[in-house]
């Protein structure tokens, strides 16, 4: 508002010599002000733009379009459980919790468990091949052959899957295909000392005590995680075999 008072002020001031008018001066038509009285219009007309330029900046402020919400970041959308990638983690953790509650023997939990990650991920062996396992352990033999042929139809070439079935057929008293199985184990992982030893009962079983021997020291050699005192255990039947 100042620029436009001072502006007025000046318009408005008589000029010198000149008689007072009742009209501010920038109206006055005599030729010697022409030009002061352009320059004092400009002036005016410039302060004017200021002033209602100002007036609108405060009005769009505070009272056209109430305050402004300050800008922040959307949280991001949570993941649908629909998400494969989220339903692969779920059954990744749900299996790993299931085999150490197999490990521990809690049979009921690690059902529990695995049957949730089979169901997220129905293409798991390994989820069934231990589904056959707490089956076996709880005396349903029937129900573990089914879920250990389901993990070996899943992956044909799993050596625990292999195993877990020739020890039913051994039980089956079918040691021509418990010896398929774990011929086919052993071919496919060399190092695999549970199967070398089930390997070692069928020889022994069949009267080949020298097969079954060599089996069972493969057994010693690979079973590096087994407790000392079954190691030892089984040297002494090495030794009582070679003296058959």
């Amino acid at each position: 508002m100042s620029l436009i008072h001072d502006a007025l002020k000046k318009a408005q001031a008589p000029t010198a010599g000149s008689p007072k008018s009742e009209f501010p001066q920038f109206l006055h038509d005599s030729s010697p002000d022409k030009e002061k009285i352009k320059k004092n219009i400009r002036i005016i007309a410039l302060a004017v733009v200021l002033f209602c330029a100002m007036v609108y900046m405060i009005y769009d402020k505070f009272y056209a379009s109430g305050p402004k919400p300050m800008a922040s970041k959307s949280p991001a959308a949570a993941a649908s459980p629909d998400d494969p990638k989220v339903k692969q983690e779920q059954a990744d953790k749900l299996k790993e919790e299931g085999i150490k509650a197999v490990k521990a023997n809690r049979l009921e939990d690690a059902g529990i468990r695995l049957s949730t990650a089979g169901q997220l991920d129905p293409l798991d062996a390994t989820v069934w091949n231990n589904m056959g396992l707490i089956s076996r352990r709880k005396g349903d033999v029937i129900k573990a052959r089914e879920f250990f042929e389901k993990a070996l139809q899943i992956k044909p070439e799993c050596p625990e899957c292999l195993n877990n079935l020739a020890i039913l057929d051994m039980e089956d008293a079918n040691y021509a295909q418990a010896k398929e199985r774990l011929a086919k184990a052993l071919s496919l992982n060399p190092q695999y000392a549970d199967a070398a030893f089930h390997m070692a009962l069928i020889a022994e079983e069949q009267g080949d005590f020298r097969l079954a021997a060599a089996y069972y020291k493969k057994f010693i050699e690979t079973k590096k995680d087994a407790p000392g005192d079954l190691l030892d255990q089984v040297r002494k039947h090495v030794t009582d075999l070679e003296t058959e």
